[in-house]
């Protein structure tokens, strides 16, 4: 579930429910972004460590077209503590996907979400990442899931 979606009705479901999920939290960087909105990464390192029922995972934020900013934000959250899947975003060198393998046993890749030839970037990474743990960010087309069998989707 995405960060800015997390309101009360949704915390107060998981928190009764937390036996029986395993829950994945989203930073919400790409609806914010579409919002003209911003997440400050303080802010959203405040809402992990207030949450009542830990996540089973979290993203680490990442910002929309700026992979730099991106690797700082995940550097900045290790700096701190949290243990984040780290985002391998389009625009990035794919010789990143190695070096983020050491320092996590899960990535995930984003900038899928209305790009163009998407697919073929999709076909291109899952070549490299084999049969490591990969979360596809916004990208559940079924003969891909199928072929390159990702450890986890959203949409």
């Amino acid at each position: 579930m995405a960060y800015p979606y997390l309101a009360s009705p949704a915390l107060k479901y998981w928190k009764e429910n937390q036996e029986s999920i395993d829950m994945i939290v989203d930073s919400g960087a790409f609806t914010a972004w579409k919002s003209g909105n911003e997440i400050l990464i303080d802010d959203y390192c405040k809402f992990l460590d207030s949450l009542e029922v830990k996540p089973w995972r979290y993203f680490a934020l990442d910002v929309i077209g700026d992979p730099a900013a991106t690797e700082k934000n995940y550097e900045t959250m290790l700096r701190r503590g949290y243990k984040p899947i780290p985002i391998f975003t389009r625009g990035e060198s794919t010789s990143v996907i190695d070096d983020l393998y050491k320092t996590t046993d899960t990535i995930a890749v984003g900038g899928l979400v209305q790009t163009r030839q998407n697919k073929a970037f999709v076909n291109h990474v899952m070549k490299i990442i084999n049969k490591r743990k990969v979360h596809l960010l916004g990208f559940c087309r079924q003969e891909y899931l199928l072929a390159h069998q990702p450890t986890s989707v959203d949409s």
